[in-house]
């Protein structure tokens, strides 16, 4: 998985390519229930599927345990995020 850098708060993200064909900014860092109480944020599970493809499959809330590593859009913890948010 290839990283990039947002432009606006310098984080580390990764590019993926949601269920819906949409390009998403996700979290690079992973996070657990431990880091991160997702609540009515999505979560996802990231397959690398090379040539810098990574597809982004939504878990289910449900079906976190304290140990799943899930990634989340870089949208929902972005500081700057409506910066970026298409009018």
């Amino acid at each position: 998985m290839k990283l990039s850098t947002c432009r606006s708060c310098g984080n580390q993200i990764i590019w993926t390519t949601l269920e819906s064909g949409k390009k998403c900014p996700m979290d690079a860092e992973a996070q657990t229930l431990a880091t991160f109480q997702p609540g009515s944020t999505p979560t996802y599970r990231l397959d690398d599927l090379g040539g810098g493809n990574v597809d982004a499959l939504r878990f289910d809330n449900n079906e976190l345990t304290d140990s799943t590593e899930f990634h989340v859009s870089h949208f929902a913890t972005c500081p700057n995020a409506s910066q970026h948010s298409k009018k």
